[in-house]
């Protein structure tokens, strides 16, 4: 698998997928990216899922990288908006490249991809962007009823 993305993508899918996993469970800020008609990347916050459809070539591949977020963090901190982002992966390595950089994920590969519900309709679209910055997970950590 190798995949390239501008930083402007590469940032962009951080700060939606930091977003909608939110900060409060550590054990669902992981991007999984997989091949399904087409690569995607997956992310839950232990309800909610959200698939994306990445829209770049890449030759198909079998199971899931996954990236935790806190790691890929680290490289967009140092992005300029000219670089560009490298992922690749093969067996159950995975590696990300920004110019001299290098982060280098072992035990990322997992089997099969993510499971998604189909059985829904489209109700209506959103765009990305809206979508994103209407997202505020501020007061999920409050109980019911608090304001």
């Amino acid at each position: 698998m190798r995949i390239e993305l501008t930083a402007i993508e590469y940032r962009k899918l951080l700060e939606l997928s930091e977003k909608f996993a939110g900060s409060v469970e550590p054990g669902y800020r992981f991007l999984r990216l997989y091949y399904w008609k087409g690569l995607r990347a997956f992310i839950t916050d232990g309800c909610g899922k959200l698939e994306i459809p990445l829209k770049k070539d890449c030759a198909p591949f079998k199971g899931s990288y996954i990236i935790p977020l806190d790691h890929a963090r680290a490289l967009k901190e140092q992005l300029k908006d000219d670089a560009s982002i490298i992922i690749t992966g093969n067996e159950a390595t995975l590696s990300i490249f920004l110019g001299g950089e290098k982060l280098l994920i072992e035990k990322a590969w997992i089997d099969g991809i993510p499971r998604m519900e189909r059985k829904f309709e489209n109700i209506f679209s959103v765009k990305k962007n809206l979508f994103k910055n209407a997202l505020n997970f501020s007061s999920a950590i409050n109980d019911e009823g608090d304001n």
